[in-house]
């Protein structure tokens, strides 16, 4: 982590830098066991000045750390000021290491909707609506080829996304291709038959760590 953090603040000044990507070992970041805080800070700190001078970026990944991803909503704000109209990759999915007990952050619908060349979004179904797929179902926003989910939980007070939001987005996105990614979950099963919605444009399903599942 101190190597990473040493190479993000050295990135911070790039104004060329065209994709960032994290690809960590671990769903979770073995922070050092002392300054944790301070690590934390100067890791999130470097990553938003990165995003911040990058007036170029079209990949942005936070590969699947769960951590970072709690920062989302202060990622996406400084990706909508910075390059909304060139970015065409954007990856928030987690991966989370209690699937059981997780807090959920707030993202906005209206952080998505400047994007406009946006082809490919992992998201974790905590973030999915209705709204979020209309996002991409109107106007010429056609972009979209690739939406990867992953699914741990559902919430009881979830909005259920509807066969008619799928039926519009694919209408809009005629080469959109649905993953959905079944991860640490016992809930998520039992939930799939309101997720899979008969028009969602689903080529693959994989079905990750469900231990308590019937083989």
């Amino acid at each position: 982590v101190r190597e990473c953090c040493q190479i993000l603040e050295i990135l911070c000044n790039n104004k060329n830098l065209t994709s960032f990507s994290l690809k960590p070992s671990s769903c979770h970041i073995e922070w050092p066991e002392t300054d944790t805080t301070y690590f934390i800070d100067r890791f999130l700190d470097s990553l938003e000045s990165i995003v911040r001078n990058s007036k170029r970026l079209k990949h942005f990944s936070l590969g699947f750390a769960e951590e970072l991803l709690e920062h989302s909503s202060n990622i996406l704000d400084l990706l909508n000021k910075n390059c909304p109209r060139l970015l065409e990759s954007l990856h928030l999915a987690s991966i989370k290491e209690d699937s059981e007990n997780y807090g959920i952050i707030d993202l906005s619908t209206s952080q998505f909707q400047n994007f406009s060349a946006l082809k490919h979004l992992s998201i974790d179904y905590d973030h999915l609506s209705n709204d979020l797929l209309g996002v991409f179902s109107s106007g010429c926003k056609h972009t979209l080829k690739t939406l990867v989910i992953n699914l741990h939980g559902i919430d009881s007070e979830q909005e259920k996304v509807t066969n008619y939001a799928w039926m519009k987005i694919r209408k809009n996105c005629p080469d959109l291709s649905v993953t959905m990614n079944l991860i640490h979950s016992y809930d998520g099963v039992q939930g799939l038959l309101d997720v899979l919605q008969p028009s969602i444009p689903l080529t693959c399903y994989r079905q990750m760590f469900c231990t308590d599942l019937n083989p």
